[in-house]
């Protein structure tokens, strides 16, 4: 059972949460249709440990349909059995399954994502990221997240980094020996 024990609202809207070739649809919506979300901090007992795991999240959501079209966490090092810190993309059905996903934080290089699975809700892209990426999250404002559709289009969509370093702090004080 997972349980919200924070929410931190960001307060940023981008210019373009979709950018989109013009005339283009992404999943069924136009350029400049998604909203973000807030960061979350989402946490459930460890098995067999006296701690709790936590996972920072977020959504870019549709104000159409309200259908999510991006989920992105930040998963820290050892949080879920993990031993490297891994970023988690969830993203609709429509993204070229041959292609990885774009990630870019601020003016950062590009972070390529491979997509590891496919089911009935859509498609999960993963890739380990060590502490260099940690603190560029931290530190950011933006990350941009492009995907190559079926039919070719390049899309990205805007997620806010504003309250994420807030979340990951409160997941380190949650673990925190005492």
């Amino acid at each position: 059972m997972w349980v919200t024990t924070a929410g931190i609202s960001r307060g940023w809207r981008p210019k373009a949460l979709l950018a989109a070739v013009i005339g283009v649809s992404f999943f069924g919506m136009s350029r400049a249709e998604t909203v973000a979300g807030v960061w979350e901090l989402t946490c459930k007992p460890v098995a067999g440990e006296a701690r709790l795991g936590c996972v920072a999240s977020t959504s870019v959501l549709s104000p159409k349909s309200g259908a999510q079209v991006l989920g992105v966490e930040v998963i820290p090092a050892g949080t879920l059995g993990n031993a490297n810190a891994v970023l988690r993309l969830e993203l609709p059905h429509g993204i070229a399954l041959n292609a990885n996903i774009g990630v870019q934080i601020d003016d950062g290089d590009l972070i390529r994502v491979p997509l590891t699975s496919s089911t009935s809700d859509g498609v999960t892209a993963m890739q380990q990221i060590g502490e260099d990426i940690i603190a560029s999250l931290r530190e950011g404002t933006g990350m941009a997240v492009t995907v190559v559709t079926l039919e070719g289009d390049t899309l990205t969509n805007s997620v806010s980094l504003v309250g994420l370093t807030l979340v990951l702090d409160a997941m380190a004080r949650m673990n925190a020996p005492d």
